[in-house]
């Protein structure tokens, strides 16, 4: 990153990991001893407005690990493990996020369309393009 004119790491407390799940101990430790805010996908099922843990941002860069979603819906790729979100827990914080921040970039990433025989995955990201773009 030193190579890139005027780049500056972004602030932890900017950044919020929604539904993030079956994390190994090392990613627990150094989440708690990060200023990223966490929110459970157990978090999100009592409160489904997560607009309250959003910090106050011009803009956000939405990055979508395709593995937050639970797998019985979908095992989106290898790593992939039970209690995530479901398409429509996802698609109402997507929501939520739109309504309250400019949506500057989108990503979806650590998806293996071989482990999606039904192509599940593809009718989710083609929602989640339709809540951006609308």
């Amino acid at each position: 990153t030193a190579s890139i004119p005027g780049y500056r790491p972004m602030p932890e407390e900017k950044i919020v990991l929604i539904g993030g799940h079956d994390l190994d101990p090392l990613e627990e430790n150094r989440l708690r001893a990060s200023a990223i805010t966490v929110i459970s996908p157990e978090t999100v099922r009592r409160n489904s407005d997560v607009s309250t843990f959003l910090p106050t941002v011009r803009s956000v860069y939405l990055h979508i690990d395709l593995d937050v979603l639970d797998t019985s819906f979908v095992k989106a790729n290898s790593y992939a493990g039970p209690g995530g979100l479901s398409p429509a827990e996802l698609f109402s914080i997507i929501s939520v996020i739109k309504k309250n921040h400019n949506i500057s970039a989108i990503a979806f990433t650590s998806y293996d369309p071989s482990m999606d025989p039904e192509q599940k995955v593809q009718g989710v990201i083609t929602e989640i393009v339709k809540i951006v773009i609308e």
